[in-house]
């Protein structure tokens, strides 16, 4: 709309200060800056109190009846899915059918490092059926013993283990970026960081520009903040594979210095729908895990039913790896409610990386240097 909750400010202290984007002072000056977009936000009139889920399906209703709809077909994925799922707990009588592609529940736009490592300990299995490996190599110790011994430079240039872990985390989300990072692992592990750097350079690139921060701390703390967590403190856990680093990053900074204004109590939590549901799942999707799904929401849909793709993760791998599959289910549950998963082809988890970031490292590092000068 006329007014985005994106802030410069705000990605230029996401870039961090000091040697570790997840350190203290880094933390510390993003929550400042974050406090400091709230408050200018306020003084120009702007609400943020109505930046939320239930505005935004507030905003749909409004097109859905000036368009002459009387049912409407959703369709959505990751945190589109909790925009779905409460659009059928305010208006279930506009909802025809629901397709929810990987699945955010309510109570999960934060990650917390218990899961993360049992998701890793999954990979370390799959890792371990591969018959194209040998030895008893673990990826998940790999990870743990890289992060641990970390030098404080690559060549002549400073590694930032935050942006590494916040980097690894992301890259984690998709299948074919997952085994460039366990292949940047391995290597680091052996001594050689030049993929990890890769991966932190990546970062300043990208990631500060990805959305506009003051819309995520809106709409995600609105449905989700718990102020009896200790965010920093949980989602740091020393004694975990590799922490939270994206939650700490986010909600470690932003955790009382961005105005709260929470939707409906009854929208927080899971309820019975009566829509018509298909859940779509990647059994290795690490932002949107399976389980939480088939856990927490598939009993509230007495007319719901979940796909668990083997081996695929987040919603990239499930629209773009097999997609002719993907669209003939998507057809045939919109236009019969019927759901048919038969195309669906098992493609197993492949640990050779499509590029290996420690090649890419070595064989850019001209223009590493380049870049490095004019930043």
């Amino acid at each position: 709309g006329s007014t985005v909750l994106a802030s410069d400010e705000v990605q230029t202290a996401l870039k961090g200060v000091g040697d570790d984007l997840l350190g203290s002072e880094s933390l510390q000056q993003i929550g400042d800056m974050i406090e400091w977009f709230s408050k200018s936000l306020k003084a120009r009139g702007i609400d943020v109190s109505h930046y939320t889920i239930v505005d935004v399906i507030a905003d749909c209703e409004l097109v859905r009846k000036a368009i002459g709809y009387e049912r409407i077909h959703l369709l959505s994925e990751s945190y589109g899915t909790r925009v779905a799922l409460l659009y059928g707990y305010l208006h279930p009588e506009a909802v025809s059918r629901s397709v929810m592609v990987s699945v955010n529940p309510p109570g999960h736009f934060v990650w917390t490092p218990g899961k993360i490592d049992e998701q890793l300990r999954y990979y370390d299995a799959l890792y371990q059926r591969d018959s194209t490996r040998t030895g008893n190599r673990r990826l998940s110790q790999a990870i743990k013993n890289a992060l641990a011994d970390m030098p404080s430079r690559w060549t002549v240039y400073k590694l930032n283990p935050g942006k590494i872990r916040a980097m690894t985390f992301a890259l984690l989300f998709h299948k074919r970026t997952a085994a460039m990072v366990f292949d940047s692992y391995l290597a680091a592990d052996d001594g050689d960081y030049s993929g990890l750097y890769l991966m932190q350079l990546a970062y300043d690139y990208t990631f500060p520009s990805t959305m506009a921060w003051g819309d995520l701390f809106a709409k995600g703390a609105s449905a989700d903040f718990d102020s009896a967590f200790d965010y920093t403190t949980e989602l740091s856990d020393p004694n975990s594979i590799m922490g939270s680093p994206l939650s700490l990053l986010i909600w470690g900074a932003a955790a009382g210095r961005w105005p709260i204004s929470f939707i409906p109590a009854e929208l927080r939590h899971v309820r019975r729908s009566e829509v018509p549901t298909l859940l779509v799942s990647g059994s290795i999707d690490f932002s949107t895990p399976a389980e939480y799904a088939t856990t927490e929401l598939l009993h509230s849909l007495p007319n719901g039913k979940q796909v668990i793709l083997k081996e695929m993760g987040h919603v990239n791998d499930v629209f773009r790896l097999q997609p002719k599959a993907m669209a003939h289910m998507l057809t045939r549950f919109f236009t019969e409610g019927i759901v048919d998963d038969s195309q669906f082809k098992y493609d197993p988890m492949d640990f050779d990386p499509p590029v290996r970031l420690t090649s890419l490292a070595k064989g850019l590092y001209p223009f590493i240097v380049l870049l490095n000068l004019f930043r």
